[in-house]
């Protein structure tokens, strides 16, 4: 998010992205939003940041880095999804 000239924040904790200043929160997934997904269970501490690429009725596909071990696609339930930001 730095080298694009926006606000992120300056951790590798992904559930930190819930409470961002730097974007807003979206109810519904948009391409390009930030996506905050849980992992391992939903109470857990651990979790993922990826970007939208494209939503259906029960997924969305997302662009992310350290899925499954690369850069790629990945699709997620919508039900591990905790909550979509827009950077401002």
């Amino acid at each position: 998010m730095q080298h694009a000239g926006k606000r992120g924040v300056r951790s590798a904790v992904a559930r930190l992205w819930l409470n961002c200043r730097g974007g807003f929160e979206l109810r519904e997934p948009r391409r390009g939003a930030i996506a905050i997904l849980w992992r391992g269970s939903p109470s857990s501490l651990s979790g993922h940041v990826a970007f939208v690429e494209r939503v259906t009725r029960s997924r969305i596909n997302s662009l992310g880095s350290n899925q499954g071990d690369e850069f790629s696609i990945s699709r997620y339930r919508m039900n591990r999804v905790l909550g979509y930001r827009w950077p401002r």
